[in-house]
């Protein structure tokens, strides 16, 4: 360490204070971005950050420096999961191991340089050595800064290992201060999006790093829970639903919005229409509407069938999807005993006496053996 210190001393101290500085994502970018490309003599770079749990994929998102906004596109599109240091550096974060590798120690180089990811990727991108720093928060992975250099310049070596180590904590901390910033700023950011949003069925919406920041009360009754705020949703969101997320963040220059159909466990068949939204932060979230997908439509003949009142057609509805009497009486803003009086009636109308029975009856499905 002695031999780094009279080089490095002020720099560490100057690009440590600008990154510690930065309240804004974007600002981090520039602040990290640029200072550790030149205290690395890095020719390009990137910040990426990484899902919280869910999606199979190591990054859905993030910013580079001299990689144009195309090329990092294909690169989280196509290419992200041939990255040999990517893996290695995600890997090494989750078993708490070294936050900083160098690509030409995990590769043979001759072999390397026939791989598709090179030849379709680092060298059109006039990439060749690589340097990966892994950014953690407590045990959690955020995301993984990567310095390049072309060919014709000397590797990273055991010295820039040192160097890049240093900034970890600063990284670290600022990355997470941004996040929780950020956070505050979704909440009123929210505020003006869904104002004009209410006359929707039910609306989740998530961060770029698929975390759920709002769910209004119809997503509990159409999912049967409450999703939790600020918990990674990816992990608990059906498959066919986070597609629809990476699909319309893919087409978000020209406003896509991406429709999905999927069925839940208690055998519910949902509608999701998923678009993509910007903030004046740049920023992706998706605002995803949920109701019940238009082949469920024999639910709907089936109330009309049994000639119940709007009011008990409400309840057998709701009851339908697996509400219990308490939360169909919060749903509808009335008594748990008006609840049980109406269901009663719906039990003679429909020749039923129970709830499953009912539910079967408006699924269409045979019901059991009660």
């Amino acid at each position: 360490m002695s031999s780094l210190s009279s080089v490095l001393f002020k720099d560490y101290f100057t690009v440590s204070r600008d990154i510690l500085d930065c309240d804004r994502f974007e600002d981090l970018y520039f602040a990290a971005l640029h200072g550790l490309e030149r205290v690395l003599e890095a020719a390009t770079s990137c910040l990426l950050l990484a899902p919280e749990k869910g999606p199979k994929r190591l990054f859905i998102g993030g910013l580079s420096h001299g990689v144009d906004e195309e090329g990092l596109a294909r690169y989280l599109a196509d290419y992200q999961t041939l990255d040999p240091l990517a893996r290695n550096t995600i890997r090494a974060l989750t078993s708490a191991k070294s936050e900083v590798s160098i690509l030409d120690q995990l590769v043979d180089y001759r072999t390397f340089r026939q791989s598709r990811f090179y030849t379709e990727f680092y060298r059109p991108h006039n990439v060749h050595h690589v340097l990966g720093i892994g950014v953690r928060c407590g045990m959690d992975t955020i995301g993984v800064v990567g310095l390049h250099r072309p060919e014709g310049r000397p590797a990273f070596t055991a010295e820039d290992l040192e160097k890049a180590r240093l900034f970890v904590p600063a990284l670290s901390a600022s990355l997470t201060k941004t996040m929780v910033l950020d956070r505050l700023h979704e909440r009123d950011w929210l505020i003006g999006t869904l104002s004009d949003k209410q006359d929707m069925e039910a609306i989740l919406i998530l961060d770029e790093r698929f975390s759920l920041i709002f769910a209004n009360k119809l997503v509990t009754t159409l999912l049967g829970k409450p999703p939790l705020l600020g918990q990674p949703a990816g992990a608990a969101l059906p498959e066919p639903l986070v597609e629809a997320c990476l699909e319309a963040r893919e087409g978000v220059t020209n406003a896509h919005i991406s429709k999905r159909e999927f069925t839940l466990p208690q055998g519910l068949r949902l509608k999701a229409v998923v678009e993509p939204l910007v903030g004046d932060d740049r920023r992706v979230r998706y605002l995803i509407k949920l109701s019940k997908a238009s082949g469920d439509a024999t639910a709907a003949d089936a109330l009309a069938g049994m000639g119940l009142t709007k009011r008990e057609a409400a309840i057998a509805d709701l009851v339908a999807i697996g509400l219990s009497n308490p939360q169909i009486a919060d749903r509808l803003g009335i008594s748990v005993r008006t609840v049980e009086n109406h269901l009663r009636s719906v039990f003679d109308k429909a020749g039923v006496n129970n709830r499953t029975a009912l539910a079967c009856r408006i699924s269409g499905r045979t019901s059991p053996m009660v």
